[in-house]
């Protein structure tokens, strides 16, 4: 996921779902809105959504937290990573 954000990371997956915004909000149980947020990373996801959007979609859970934790290791470094783990 080097050089991509993980709102377009998360982009990349609804898209490969062939889901509308829409759509992919009801999946993972939130709006089209949020789910613009997220794509557009004006919202910051806990650990457990990460967590929670993998399973409704039956992905590995490893694969899009490392992609989560990576994103945040780019973005603020490696205090925010530590931050949350330690939630």
């Amino acid at each position: 996921m080097k050089n991509i954000t993980f709102g377009a990371y998360i982009k990349s997956i609804r898209k490969d779902f062939g889901l509308t915004q829409t759509e992919f909000g009801k999946k993972i149980g939130t709006t089209k809105f949020n789910v613009g947020y997220i794509e557009r990373n004006l919202r910051q996801l806990k650990p457990s959504v990460v967590v929670s959007i993998a399973d409704k979609l039956g992905m590995s859970r490893i694969n899009l937290v490392q992609a989560y934790l990576q994103h945040l290791a780019d973005s603020s470094g490696i205090d925010a990573i530590v931050e949350v783990i330690e939630k």
